[in-house]
């Protein structure tokens, strides 16, 4: 069974428990709010999947957890980038969340900085808002925040009623025009000229399909410069996210695991100092002495991760990985087996191996 399969059969997943999945591998906090009825879905469905694979509730969860995490991640990793914040350049971390597509339609990723902002699903609808600051009273303030909502009207048609339905209700609705290509269109409304006065950007995009996505970025006129160009910073990121995008990041799951499989049993050949083993993992011209581990008996926290290498399949594909580990007489230090595999006509073979840190 396939990890598309796996979604499918978890039909009901969407972009929270996509964010839940990048949280729990960056470690960052987050906001969500959780529904009773949505609970009991999911914990049935993960149940009913669990059973059929005969698998450890731990195993299932965190294998998909992983899985939806890099579809999201192959898209936007994460990233640092500086922007002008009131005149100033600030460094900002950006971490991506979004949507996965189902028989409605794409889904979508989008950045976000959350370093200053929670992300939240609420019905099907996503909220970016800023992180409370101790000791400011928020509730002097209109509201900041950025909505993301799918609509299947398209987008051409939801931006004229929308600024006809505001043109009565706003000071000032500006024309619609296009933001950052002809695809997308931008039009901004505001209801005073004081500090205070609230302000609304809205955005358009086509789903690639017959409905659209309804952005709207709320501030007020203070915060043009602060909440209003970060928002519209975030928006700049948004990305369709489709079928064959998925199959896409399923191939490069599925090469991800098959190597990181390899490499745990490398590693584990390594530690035991079974050099007969470790002969079968290495390619058939390797020149070097067959190295073991020299350490401590004990060793615990194993993790392997990808260091470099495309998710590529064919001959001569390189992929280095590394193994984190400590060593039980070593508990404060973190050492690191660091081995590169290259595709062979039989297979993935190391080509080289060796300890660090």
């Amino acid at each position: 069974m396939t990890n598309l399969e796996l979604l499918d059969i978890l039909g009901g997943v969407r972009g929270k428990y996509i964010l839940q999945a990048q949280q729990l591998r960056s470690r960052e906090p987050y906001a969500h709010r959780w529904s009773w009825k949505r609970t009991i879905v999911l914990f049935a469905a993960v149940l009913a999947l669990m059973t059929m694979l005969c698998g450890t509730a731990m195993a299932v969860s965190e294998d998909f957890r992983n899985y939806v995490f890099d579809l999201i991640g192959f898209f936007l990793p994460p990233k640092t980038e500086t922007i002008m914040i009131e005149g100033l350049e600030e460094e900002i971390k950006y971490s991506s969340f979004g949507e996965i597509p189902d028989s409605n339609g794409p889904g979508f990723a989008i950045y976000y900085d959350y370093g200053g902002y929670t992300m939240t699903e609420e019905n099907g609808v996503y909220y970016i808002r800023p992180i409370p600051i101790e000791g400011v009273d928020d509730s002097k303030y209109p509201p900041c925040e950025m909505v993301i909502e799918h609509s299947d009207t398209d987008w051409q048609t939801l931006c004229a009623q929308t600024r006809e339905q505001m043109i009565p209700i706003w000071e000032t609705v500006r024309d619609a025009a296009q933001y950052e290509n002809p695809d997308r269109l931008v039009f901004t409304a505001r209801n005073g000229a004081s500090w205070d006065s609230p302000v609304e950007d809205h955005f358009f995009l086509p789903d690639g399909n017959t409905g659209c996505y309804h952005i709207t970025a709320r501030f007020f006129l203070e915060a043009a410069e602060g909440h209003g160009c970060r928002f519209s910073a975030m928006v700049g990121t948004f990305t369709l996210v489709t079928d064959q995008d998925m199959a896409d990041v399923e191939n490069q799951h599925t090469v991800r695991k098959e190597i990181s499989d390899l490499a745990k049993d490398f590693a584990q050949s390594y530690f035991n100092r079974d050099t007969e083993t470790i002969a079968g993992f290495l390619v058939e011209d390797y020149q070097g002495e067959i190295d073991v581990f020299s350490g401590g008996e004990v060793i615990s926290d194993i993790l392997v991760k990808q260091i470099s290498g495309v998710e590529d399949t064919e001959i001569g594909a390189i992929h280095v990985m590394s193994v984190e580990f400590r060593e039980s007489d070593q508990p404060d230090r973190l050492q690191y087996l660091t081995i590169e595999f290259v595709r062979r006509a039989n297979g993935w073979k190391v080509q080289s191996y060796g300890l660090e840190g």
